[in-house]
């Protein structure tokens, strides 16, 4: 019957290309094999290389806060010093002028011997000579 036949022709036909394809397929899946064993070295390396750079990154900003922390710390000190120098300036001047009312006979505060020199180190300090005793 001609039904009949169309059918089988068909089977057979689809039969043959199936095979055609199965073959493509076959030569195909090897180098898609290839690629994807490359593609997974490839990621492999990759990762390999992404977590070396984040070892280092995380490296680098552990070195930069030890650094801030150190800046930060010596600016603090170098605060500290120049009010400490700033202090000791004012001590200096505060021991000459002291040192300059007791030379002169008297005291800043009215009080206290007359004629009284003031101590060898404040002289010195002052830039004058200490006072023999």
């Amino acid at each position: 019957s001609p039904v009949g036949d169309r059918s089988v022709h068909s089977a057979t036909s689809n039969h043959q290309h199936g095979a055609v394809s199965n073959i493509d397929r076959n030569s195909t899946d090897g180098g898609l094999t290839a690629s994807l064993l490359f593609l997974q070295w490839q990621n492999a390396h990759l990762n390999a290389e992404l977590r070396s750079v984040q070892q280092a990154l995380a490296s680098t900003k552990r070195e930069l806060a030890v650094q801030a922390a150190n800046c930060i710390s010596a600016e603090r000190k170098q605060i500290h010093l120049l009010e400490r120098a700033e202090h000791l300036e004012l001590d200096l001047g505060f021991r000459a002028a002291m040192n300059g009312a007791y030379a002169q006979g008297g005291s800043p505060f009215g009080a206290g011997p007359s004629g009284c020199g003031g101590s060898g180190l404040a002289s010195s300090l002052a830039g004058g000579q200490p006072n023999p005793p």
